[in-house]
Parts: C-alpha cells; sequence; structure tokens
C-alpha cells in the first residue's frame, strides 16, 4: 500500500482526493495538512511515499525544503493556476508532477500511478501552459543531441541524481556534470525546469 499525505486548504478538495484514494485501494492516506508548519511535522513523522500538495499553501522556498530533506517522498502538486513562471518555479523544486484541479478523475488517478511508480507526469494543461510560454520563448534553432546526451536529460528529466545517473550509465559523477553542463549550453538552458520542458517536447519522459 502506498502511503500519501495531502496538503490543501480546500475541504472539498481533500475530500474528493480522499474518495479517489479509498476508491482505487492502492492508496493509504497518512497525513492531512494546510500549511507548512503542519505538513513538515507530519512528513516528519510519517515519512509517506507521496505528498499531493497545492503549491499555494507553502512558498516556493518552504517546497524546495519539503523535496531536499524528505527527498524519499514523490512529491505531485495540484493547482489552479495555470500561469507558467507559477508552473516552473515549482518544477526547479524538484517536484515530480503537475496536475490542476479541474483536471478530471482519470487524470488525476492517472498522475497518482505514474508518480508511484517513480514516473515524472504532467496533465496536458500544465503542458500547454509550460510550452506556450512566450515571456520566455525558446530557441528555434536547431539543435542536435547525442544518444547518450539524451538520456542523460531524460534522467534527469527524471529527477534522478547526477550520481545516481552516472551508477546507471556506469560512468563518474564528474562526466555527468560535464554532460549536464554541455547539455544546458547547448539548448541554452538555465534550469532544470527548461530540461524538464525540453524533454517534454522531445517525447523523452512520459507527458499526460
Amino acid at each position: 500500500m502506498t502511503e500519501v499525505a495531502i496538503c490543501e486548504k480546500n475541504i472539498l478538495v481533500r475530500e474528493g482526493l480522499k474518495a479517489i484514494l479509498t476508491e482505487v485501494g492502492l492508496f493509504s492516506i497518512v497525513a492531512e495538512c494546510t500549511c507548512f508548519v503542519e505538513l513538515k511535522r507530519q512528513l516528519t513523522s510519517t515519512r509517506p511515499n507521496i505528498l499531493i500538495i497545492d503549491p499555494a499553501c507553502i512558498t516556493v522556498d518552504e517546497l524546495k525544503s519539503v523535496t531536499t530533506n524528505f527527498s524519499l517522498t514523490r512529491v505531485l502538486c495540484i493547482s489552479e493556476s495555470a500561469v507558467s513562471s507559477e508552473i516552473k518555479a515549482c518544477l526547479a523544486t524538484g517536484v515530480h508532477g503537475f496536475i490542476f484541479k479541474d483536471c478530471d478523475r482519470k487524470e488525476v488517478l492517472d498522475a497518482l500511478v505514474a508518480t508511484r511508480e517513480g514516473e515524472k507526469f504532467f496533465c496536458g494543461k500544465a503542458i500547454e501552459a509550460l510550452t506556450s510560454d512566450t515571456q520566455n520563448p525558446v530557441n528555434c534553432q536547431p539543435v542536435k543531441v547525442s544518444s547518450r546526451e539524451a538520456e542523460i536529460i531524460r534522467l534527469i528529466a527524471e529527477g534522478y541524481t547526477n550520481k545516481e545517473i552516472a551508477d546507471r550509465l556506469c560512468l563518474s559523477s564528474h562526466t555527468i556534470t560535464t554532460h549536464r553542463k554541455n547539455i544546458m549550453n547547448k539548448l541554452g538552458l538555465s534550469s532544470t525546469a527548461g530540461l524538464v520542458m525540453f524533454a517534454i517536447r522531445e517525447n523523452l519522459i512520459q507527458a499526460n
């Protein structure tokens, strides 16, 4: 049974998520909260597999604290806001998925199952918000990446650390760091969020 914590101020949303989770029989709800103070305390005591959180409940710095200090808990954001800058800020903290409160039941379940399996998941609305951003236009010049670079991009976008990627590919951490720097320079990117967007556009990771 996958243990889940929910951080959400709206009681109706909380109850709706709990109903969906209970119905499928794959998840056990071990914690509920509405703010960072409660969240930190409950994550410390329960150590759930998944945290479902409305990013509006906490600050970006607090979200980064969660992904850093509770790295074994995979974070799925569920939001009302489709502002690309806010989605990017969440992705930059290292969350594992992003959906919206108006997603249908199937999409919410798909996101939960994907997160449970350790996969990245972004609903169609999130992808549209990210890829249609006009404030930060993507460089349209063709860029070629090698098969090795594509594999590294995919693993970075899926949340693996440099060391974990090095172990999987039987390379040194230094080599992965160099590859990562070269990839970011080649693609004209400055953040992991941008790399995730590239991976989505190039179908290197699952996007729903």
